[in-house]
């Protein structure tokens, strides 16, 4: 299903693109910025990427506290040094249904999973892949629309596959510092002749 949708929104589009005589992709019409915008699965699978094992995943946000606040029997004082642990936020079992599954379609407004498990609205703090408010990450919108510029590319041009079967099953160990302790390789091919001159021309 998810194969299914990933053709309909990314790849169907791009190779209905009408390409110049000499076989070149034009990319400046296969990704233009109202094409971007209306790669709604797309959207929903990077988003979903994000929440399950997002870039900075295991790393801890840094804040300093700016009135002091009580928790049970915790108090954190005003001025105090706090971390905010994202993977943490990500998996939360009272703002996410099924968290631990991957499911892209939770970020469809119209989808039963778009709620909390109380089947109300999510916390605007559930989901910090780019932090939030007046820090947020500035590099959000262009993360965005990179990855779908790129990963079009990808898909339409590459077939790529695990070169370790273990990785269609397990996840790779992910330590604190943000990088992964084991080496996961891939093997990527050209799907023809065709893909590879016109990834090779643009």
């Amino acid at each position: 299903m998810m194969l299914d949708e990933i053709q309909k929104d990314v790849i169907e589009p791009y190779l209905e693109e009408e390409k110049p005589a000499d076989g070149k992709v034009d990319l400046n019409a296969a990704f233009d910025i109202d094409r971007l915008k209306n790669m709604e699965f797309f959207g929903r699978l990077f988003n979903e990427v994000l929440r399950v094992d997002p870039v900075a995943g295991q790393a801890l946000l840094p804040r300093v506290t700016t009135r002091t606040e009580r928790f049970g029997n915790v108090t954190i004082r005003k001025g105090d040094n706090i971390l905010i642990w994202n993977h943490g936020l990500h998996h939360n079992p009272n703002e996410w249904q099924r968290p631990l599954e991957f499911l892209p379609e939770r970020w469809d407004p119209t989808s039963p999973l778009f709620l909390t498990p109380e089947g109300k609205k999510r916390s605007g703090f559930s989901y910090l892949p780019f932090a939030t408010g007046p820090r947020v990450c500035f590099g959000k919108v262009f993360a965005d629309y990179a990855v779908r510029i790129v990963g079009g590319l990808i898909l339409t041009s590459l077939d790529m596959e695990f070169v370790e079967e273990k990785w269609y099953t397990q996840k790779p160990y992910f330590n604190i510092s943000a990088n992964y302790a084991e080496n996961v390789q891939i093997r990527a091919t050209f799907k023809n002749l065709t893909s590879c001159l016109a990834y090779l021309s643009n």
